[in-house]
């Protein structure tokens, strides 16, 4: 029965969180801003596919590129595993293996790919731990 309590109180802090936070977000003077930064940090996400892709030796243009982040990054809201783990790699592997990319590039470029989420995740937390709350 503790333990229940210590969830419930824990799940009600994380949801008054993301609430406050999507609140926050909802401000109308702040959306072009936001805006711009979920673009820039799009292109910055194409960017890293198509040169770790490129960099490998596949030869894939940056319209390719782009529609592998963008179902990768699709696929990672499908609650299956925490952020797509297994399944992105999956799909990523199989978007290159259709692009008749040789299977042993293509899971490569999908674990070098995918290992940048890692990256984000690891910097995220650091900083969201490191930082105080206004």
């Amino acid at each position: 029965f503790f333990f229940i309590k210590i969830n419930l109180k824990i799940t009600k802090i994380i949801f008054d969180n993301f609430e406050d936070g999507v609140s926050n977000c909802m401000i109308v003077k702040d959306i072009p801003m936001l805006s711009i930064y979920s673009f820039l940090t799009l292109l910055i996400q194409i960017l890293v596919t198509y040169l770790i892709a490129t960099s490998i030796g596949l030869d894939i243009s940056i319209a390719q590129a782009a529609f592998v982040t963008m179902v990768s990054a699709l696929v990672t809201i499908i609650p299956i595993t925490p952020a797509g783990v297994g399944l992105g790699e999956l799909t990523v592997t199989a978007i290159f293996l259709m692009l008749n990319i040789e299977k042993n590039l293509a899971i490569s470029a999908a674990i070098l790919i995918r290992a940048t989420y890692w990256v984000l995740l690891l910097v995220g937390g650091i900083f969201y731990f490191t930082t105080s709350k206004k």
